[in-house]
């Protein structure tokens, strides 16, 4: 785990260094490029920084993100409402 706990430290680091004078608008935006035109990217990213949005928020701001995204059918619903995996509280530990 310590090399999770490494790497997310690094981008974090580097993604404030790089966006640190910017407004969070724009810190969202350059998020929002980074998903490269993949739905489930971006939901991951839009549900972390609008957690309380709801499902017309979201599918607006898929669809201004990711213009392909409009010939999406209907069951694709399910990668927003989805419930999020909740963040352990403990990690396991690998038997030794």
């Amino acid at each position: 785990m310590r090399f999770v706990d490494q790497e997310g430290r690094v981008f974090i680091h580097r993604f404030y260094q790089r966006h640190r004078k910017n407004p969070p608008a724009q810190m969202a935006e350059d998020l929002y490029a980074r998903v490269r035109g993949n739905p489930r990217r971006f939901t991951s990213v839009f549900r972390y920084l609008e957690p309380e949005a709801n499902f017309e928020t979201y599918v607006g701001a898929l669809h201004k993100q990711i213009p392909a995204s409009v010939a999406l059918s209907p069951k694709h619903s399910n990668i927003f409402t989805k419930p999020m995996s909740p963040m352990p509280t403990t990690w396991p530990t690998a038997a030794m």
